[in-house]
Order: structure tokens, then C-alpha cells, then sequence
């Protein structure tokens, strides 16, 4: 079991309570100071101590900071929560038209707003001839395919899996003509919707952030795109990254703060 211990608000400088801090989840100030150096949730200490995460919530609770501390196993990945593809505006809830389940607006809790980011690099080798094949040189570049989406976890009263809409995914047909012309224009006019029915907080913090990504395994790599007129190209290992993952955490994060008022 993993605990997370989050600042969710700053009430004021760390400065003055580095040292308690410090003593209580057993990290060095520098460390602290790293941790605390990233935009709000701030994810402060991870541990399986039950006791220490439970003292270091205190400690900034204590000291006027919004807090929040959290199994990080029950996290839900963005993988697993249910992808909404198609949906209906309906009296009662948000309908999904593909596999028929509702969400009511009355289980509504919050919606967070992110940004998924994700991409896939290679380093290329190219190796170019010329003036009869005398010289010989060796290029290194690295090519890369890019992906963002905006995104909205709509994370419920009851703890069941939050849903998750998507501007890569989501198609905003069931808005009418609210819909806009981009489904940027779209993703924005369904939290109006979703307000108009169910008067619920909004956070779209994660969207205006740019939260790191961390690499992952790549099982493919990335074909070598042209480039100058050359004899021979060797495609490196692929490193795929993506900040899903620690988005995920954020927005669970953010939607345990709002809850327990801790925003």
C-alpha cells in the first residue's frame, strides 16, 4: 500500500516550516523544497507508512496549507475509467449512447480539466557520402511524434470509476448546435451543460499546466523520417513518455481536495 501526501493550497511560505517538515516525513530540505517547487497538487511524499504520511498531513494542515493524503493504489488510471465516445443530455443524466449506461447528475461530484500529453522519440543515425565517396559523415537527429488532449474526468459521489471525455475521442453530436465548430469549442460548451444541470465545481488548473512526462517501455520503434539524400539510416530504440499516469494522480488528487475542502 502506497500513501500520497499532496499540497493542494498554499497558505504561505514553506520556508519557515522546512524543518518540522522535514523531521516528520524524514526528507531533506532540498528534496522538499523540489517537491514543493511544482505547481499545485504537489505531491510531497509518497510512503507505506501509514503513521509518517498521517503526520506529515498535519504538519501542513498545522501550518495553514490545503492537504490531502491518499491511497495511491486505489487511483484510477485514465485507462480503465469509462471513455465517454458518444453521449445524449437527458433529464436524469448524461447518457452514454454507445453502451447505454447513465451517469445521474445527482452522483456528480467535480470536473477536472487536464491535459494529456504524450510522445514518442528515436534517435537517427544517418551516415552521407560525397566527393567520391571520400568522406564520409554521420548526422544525429532525433524524431518525434507529439499528441495533446484535453480532457474532463468526471469523477462521481460514490467512489465508482469516474468517466472520462476526451477531444481525441469524444464526439459532441448530442450538444446540438452548442457544439461549436472544434471540439475544443465542444469540450467547453458540455461543462456548461453539465453546470447548467448539476451546479458543480469546475477545476481546470491541469489544463493550464505542463506536467511532466515520465518515459515508458516503447515495444516499437518509430520509422526514420527522409531526410538529406544518404546511403544508409539506422533507427534507434523508441522512448515513448507520457504524463497520464501522474495526471491521473493529480486530478484523483484535486477531486479529494475539493470534496473534503482542501482546494
Amino acid at each position: 500500500m502506497a500513501f500520497g501526501v499532496a499540497v493542494t493550497r498554499r497558505g504561505g511560505s514553506f520556508e519557515p516550516l522546512l524543518p518540522e517538515l522535514g523531521a516528520c516525513s524524514g526528507l531533506a530540505a532540498f528534496d522538499l523544497r523540489t517537491r514543493l517547487a511544482v505547481p499545485d497538487p504537489a505531491l510531497v511524499l509518497v510512503t507505506d507508512d501509514r503513521a509518517r504520511a498521517t503526520a506529515v498531513l498535519a504538519c501542513l494542515r498545522g501550518a495553514g496549507h490545503g492537504a490531502v493524503a491518499c491511497d495511491l493504489d486505489h487511483v484510477v488510471s485514465s485507462a480503465d475509467m469509462h471513455p465517454l465516445r458518444d453521449f445524449a443530455l437527458a433529464e436524469h443524466g448524461l447518457v452514454d449512447v454507445e453502451g447505454g449506461e447513465v451517469l445521474p447528475w445527482s452522483e456528480l461530484l467535480v470536473i477536472v480539466e487536464a491535459l494529456h500529453s504524450e510522445a514518442e522519440e528515436v534517435s537517427v543515425t544517418t551516415r552521407s557520402r560525397s566527393l567520391g565517396d571520400e568522406i564520409e559523415a554521420i548526422h544525429g537527429s532525433v524524431d518525434g511524434r507529439f499528441a495533446n488532449a484535453r480532457v474532463l474526468y468526471l469523477f462521481r459521489t460514490t467512489g465508482v470509476d469516474p468517466w472520462l471525455v476526451s477531444d481525441s475521442f469524444t464526439r459532441f453530436g448530442g450538444l446540438g448546435a452548442r457544439a461549436g465548430r472544434t471540439r475544443r469549442e465542444g469540450l467547453a460548451a458540455l461543462v456548461a451543460a453539465i453546470q447548467a444541470a448539476a451546479p458543480i465545481p469546475h477545476d481546470d488548473r491541469l489544463a493550464k499546466q505542463k506536467r511532466p512526462r515520465r518515459a515508458l517501455d516503447a515495444g516499437r520503434a518509430i520509422a526514420a523520417s527522409e531526410g538529406v539524400v544518404t546511403t544508409t539510416q539506422h533507427a534507434g530504440r523508441a522512448q515513448a513518455s507520457s504524463n497520464r499516469g501522474g495526471t491521473d494522480v493529480a486530478a484523483h488528487v484535486l477531486a479529494l481536495a475539493i470534496r473534503s475542502g482542501q482546494a
